[in-house]
């Protein structure tokens, strides 16, 4: 059914610079933030922000507490749990950081390494089953937010960590880290909705 114009539509935010984000002033930002602006125009949806991390916005989307999240890369894992629009909006991929000195130039150089990942990210839970299958021996320390892995390892903290491509380049060389020539982890970004509520 049509989304009635009286009710706002609620819409998951996470910290994903630039595809999307909450700046200073508390506005939703980003490129698909302004995709949905213009989308939103053309149905009359009067769009309503909220922000939290990615676990946050993906909880929130399974209680239905929100209608829709963005920037959420599609997964089969995900797909029982989500209904996902028809066409990815963007495509995305993992790659990962080291401090400035590291040698870490391939993934099995992750064996007993400390890696900071993102919980409940898709490149995190790609990682997680690629070691697995190379027999790796990884310590994952998860952090909420794509800025905080980049501290950990600019903190020597943990030997690298996991970022999107896309954030990564923007955000790169706020932090004293090196980017890896470690890519893996190809998904497609979408908007997502509560399972058979859209």
């Amino acid at each position: 059914p049509p989304v009635c114009a009286a009710r706002p539509v609620k819409v998951g935010v996470h910290d994903n610079q630039p595809l999307s984000f909450v700046d200073a002033n508390g506005q939703a930002k980003g490129f698909l933030i302004d995709i949905l602006e213009y989308i939103g125009s053309k149905e009359g949806w009067r769009l309503e922000y909220i922000s939290g991390s990615l676990a946050e916005c993906l909880e929130r989307l399974k209680r239905g507490e929100i209608d829709l999240a963005v920037g959420i890369e599609y997964s089969r894992e995900r797909n029982r749990v989500y209904d996902f629009t028809y066409e990815d909006i963007f495509t995305d991929w993992g790659v990962a950081y080291t401090q400035e000195d590291s040698d870490i130039n391939q993934i099995v150089n992750f064996d007993n390494k400390k890696i900071a990942v993102v919980h409940d990210d898709i490149h995190y839970q790609n990682l997680r089953n690629l070691a697995k299958q190379l027999k790796l021996k990884c310590r994952f320390v998860e952090a909420y937010e794509y800025d905080a892995v980049l501290k950990l390892i600019e903190r020597k903290k943990v030997d690298a960590g996991v970022v999107n491509r896309l954030y990564g380049l923007e955000f790169e060389k706020d932090y004293r880290v090196s980017r890896s020539p470690i890519i893996f982890s190809h998904t497609e970004v979408h908007f997502a909705v509560p399972k058979k509520k859209h």
